[in-house]
């Protein structure tokens, strides 16, 4: 295989059905699909059991007691399962664009992760493709009228460097790396039992810390992301800045709590 694509999950199967449609309709096939299920639901486990029989890519699944939010201990997990050199992190709630794993497979390389961005579905638009079972309207024009936030970011340029250049933040929910270059980092900091810095702000600073760049890929590599609700809790926030803040103060790239312990 040439691309793990580590997929973050927590419930909502009705989310992944979709997802799972778009990456059966990759371009790109020499891929497999991890499933990092921070649960361990007996409804993920039938699930996947059927996907395996019924879907065109392989199928593994890691999943661990809901004992909170703990999920870069299962990506941990899924990166220790994974057969590629190049990894691809997505979460349960996004769709992909058909270019999407090929278009990383071609830009991920050593010493350099890519970043990517998502397109934020409405909740209508996200309750119409869940009641039709299918993926309908994620074209430019379909999204402009769906009411869709950045649509703008549908564009699918991957061509025009000078929009995919530049120094992006990294997001756990579209971003891809090496391997070994994560393994460089001892991969994601399982201190981190809070939602909101761990999985995304934390190994961006020790990559770069490190000394690997990270490059968006804004218009090349798509995802669009389902609508559901959100709590924001600015509590929750402030205690993992602290804990983020803390460590680059300690300015360690190799996380203590990582894969190795």
């Amino acid at each position: 295989m040439s691309v793990s694509l580590i997929i973050a999950v927590y419930k909502r199967l009705d989310f992944l059905s979709l997802v799972f449609q778009s990456i059966d309709a990759q371009s790109f096939k020499n891929f497999e699909v991890i499933i990092a299920e921070d649960n361990n639901q007996a409804e993920t486990k039938i699930f996947i059991e059927k996907a395996q029989k019924t879907h065109k890519f392989s199928i593994k699944h890691v999943f661990q007691e809901d004992l909170g939010f703990r999920k870069n201990k299962i990506l941990n997990e899924a990166i220790r399962l994974s057969s590629a050199e190049k990894l691809v992190f997505i979460d349960g709630d996004c769709i992909i664009h058909k270019h999407f794993i090929k278009n990383y497979n071609s830009v991920i390389g050593e010493g350099i992760a890519r970043a990517g961005r998502r397109i934020e579905l409405s909740e209508k638009h996200t309750l119409s493709m869940l009641r039709k079972g299918e993926l309908i309207g994620l074209d430019v024009l379909s999204l402009l009228m769906r009411n869709a936030r950045y649509p703008e970011k549908a564009l699918y340029l991957p061509n025009v460097k000078s929009l995919n250049s530049g120094f992006k933040h990294l997001l756990g929910c579209n971003w891809g790396i090496m391997k070994n270059d994560l393994m460089a980092i001892n991969g994601f900091d399982e201190d981190y039992e809070l939602s909101g810095v761990g999985e995304d702000s934390d190994v961006e600073w020790r990559l770069l810390k490190a000394g690997i760049k990270i490059e968006s890929i804004i218009y090349s590599c798509l995802e669009y992301h389902l609508y559901h609700p959100v709590h924001y809790n600015q509590k929750i926030l402030d205690e993992n800045l602290k804990m983020l803040e803390r460590k680059k103060n300690e300015g360690r790239a190799f996380c203590e709590n990582g894969l190795i312990k």
